[in-house]
């Protein structure tokens, strides 16, 4: 995040959004010092303001284009090498979650909580992650 507001702040986003009101004033260092904090708090807030669908399709778009860039992972191997992650969270006690997501069985008895399962994939030379499953 601090990156991003320190782009902002430098000017180098004019070349790619020219018509926005903070970035288009001139000279960056004149004009974009008294608008845009250094301060990557709100930056951060506004982040957790978003839509999840917003977020969903922008990742869509941008990921697939990313990937193109590196088709294979070693010379003639001719594919995309991906590493597996995965994890997992507690969710709250709720009967459509726990048929979605069934509890940890354990060597005593099962949890009270539903275990949700997430797996995410990493290409191997740029280390993007797809959307998790």
């Amino acid at each position: 995040m601090s990156a991003a507001v320190q782009e902002v702040r430098s000017g180098g986003l004019q070349r790619l959004l020219p018509k926005h009101k903070r970035i288009s004033n001139g000279d960056a260092l004149s004009t974009l010092a008294p608008t845009v904090s250094p301060n990557n708090g709100a930056f951060s807030r506004a982040r957790c303001r978003l839509w999840k669908v917003v977020v969903e399709r922008a990742a869509d778009e941008i990921v697939p284009y990313l990937l193109a860039v590196q088709k294979e992972a070693l010379p003639g191997l001719g594919r995309q090498v991906f590493l597996l992650d995965g994890s997992s969270k507690d969710q709250p006690h709720a009967p459509e979650l726990v048929a979605a997501y069934p509890p940890a069985s354990g060597r005593f008895e099962d949890s009270h909580w539903p275990k949700m399962r997430v797996l995410v994939a990493h290409d191997l030379i740029s280390g993007i992650a797809v959307r998790p499953e």
